[in-house]
């Protein structure tokens, strides 16, 4: 009977885990969108020199700013400040 409740259980705990993942990537994800799009909102408004630009979207540009900065100089070729 142990090895059988053993045996179900470590089939449960996969399932959960998997499920976990899932949820935890779905939340990742939206999260991401969310600062995304609020980064991208503050470019959008400080290239219009719109007052609007606030301080949630100016906080979120500068998370997404590095990720913005290594891809542009990916595409220009810019060497990395690695090398």
């Amino acid at each position: 009977m142990v090895d059988l409740a053993e045996q179900v259980m470590t089939e449960i705990d996969d399932e959960m885990r998997k499920e976990l993942r899932q949820s935890l990537e779905r939340r990742i994800c939206d999260r991401l969108l969310f600062v995304i799009g609020k980064a991208a909102n503050f470019v959008v408004q400080n290239s219009s020199n719109s007052p609007y630009a606030s301080a949630e979207s100016k906080k979120c540009y500068k998370m997404v700013k590095p990720v913005l900065d290594d891809c542009i100089d990916r595409l220009l070729g810019v060497p990395s400040k690695d090398e």
